[in-house]
């Protein structure tokens, strides 16, 4: 039987995108840590791979929702889109691209529509002024592109899907209430079929109070319960641990998105630094079972020293991304697995 499942990513390319004029990043690894000072274009960069690797529009909404940017409150059409633009420039286009290791590629470039504005009658009778549609323009492995359109219609901001999606997920540590939703629903959908155990035991390696992990209706919707040690009732993740229910929402998606990409802003948020290096082994050892990719920031030093023993063992699995601002851009350096080990053995300063 042929195996159908994606390649690992190794190679990205970023045009015109948020802070990047230009970004090249080569022989990515299973373990990407991306670092560098606040401002300086993490988020932004999960953020590109994110949207690349979707299947439309709703990848964007998504991303601003994240930031706390919701569509609704956008004072108009182009505003949705421009901050994507580097420079804001509208007039633009955002090129993305990225290539793994089993030789396929994925494209998306992102710019206004070329064909002509329309005009759009509302409900109430009125007549918008003319409309130029935002287009979202697929090539994968080469294939003839695919056009999505994302356009305002009487009912609101209506776009298609494309035919195809790169396995991901994007867990923001500020857009987790955003998506509790669609985690509950994963690991419903797990539950289902017999694959949470394995993140139950993990959790309960770090926690031993976590006993088991259950999807119960609270408030009229469906949330992620815990029953714990020494107490009678479930009760929801929420109010045990941020820092528990941030690793329990990561290996979640590692689990459901099995040879896919997970991007964490963030990866440490919320962990005790005693358990900074087991955390973040449990994180690996379920990546690697599961063949997923993993890329993440982080800001702490700690973290970074807590995991180098990690590193020292399987540096060919790790390569680090420093993101810098200068002159109005961002810049990247990229530093392969051994430099990483060295730069953390000799305590450099790499953040």
């Amino acid at each position: 039987m042929v195996d159908s499942s994606p390649g690992m990513i190794v190679d990205v390319d970023i045009e015109n995108f948020r802070c990047f004029r230009k970004v090249e990043l080569r022989d990515l690894r299973r373990f990407v840590v991306v670092v560098g000072a606040n401002g300086s274009g993490k988020s932004a960069l999960l953020e590109a791979i994110f949207i690349l690797l979707g299947s439309g529009p709703d990848k964007v909404l998504s991303v601003r929702a994240g930031r706390a940017l919701h569509y609704a409150e956008s004072p108009s059409f182009a505003a949705l889109w421009d901050d994507l633009f580097f420079g804001f420039d509208l007039e633009s286009t955002v090129a993305l691209r990225e290539r793994d290791d089993r030789q396929g590629s994925r494209e998306l470039s992102i710019g206004w529509d070329r064909d002509p504005p329309v005009n759009m009658l509302f409900r109430d009778g009125s007549i918008s002024g003319r409309l130029r549609h935002m287009a979202f323009v697929y090539s994968i492995n080469g294939a003839p592109q695919e056009k999505i359109l994302a356009k305002v219609t009487g009912e609101g901001i209506s776009s298609g899907v494309a035919s195809s999606e790169y396995p991901n997920d994007f867990i923001s540590q500020v857009g987790q209430a955003s998506a509790r939703h669609n985690v509950t629903t994963r690991f419903s959908e797990l539950s289902q079929r017999g694959r949470t155990e394995g993140i139950v035991k993990a959790v309960s390696s770090l926690f031993p109070e976590v006993q088991d992990l259950r999807v119960e209706i609270y408030g009229g919707r469906p949330r992620i319960f815990v029953k714990s040690a020494g107490i009678a009732r479930l009760f929801p993740i929420d109010l045990l641990s941020a820092g528990i229910t941030g690793l329990v929402n990561i290996l979640i998606s590692i689990e459901f998105l099995e040879h896919g990409a997970v991007l964490i802003d963030e990866v440490d948020a919320g962990l005790h630094h005693s358990i900074l290096r087991q955390s973040f082994e449990v994180m690996a050892n379920f990546a690697r079972e599961r063949d997923v990719q993993l890329i993440f920031t982080t800001h702490s030093a700690e973290f970074l020293s807590k995991i180098a023993p990690i590193t020292a063992a399987s540096g060919d699995e790790f390569c680090l991304v420093r993101t810098e601002r200068r002159g109005g851009e961002t810049i990247v350096k990229q530093f392969d697995g051994e430099s990483l080990d060295a730069a953390l053995q000799e305590h450099v300063e790499i953040r």
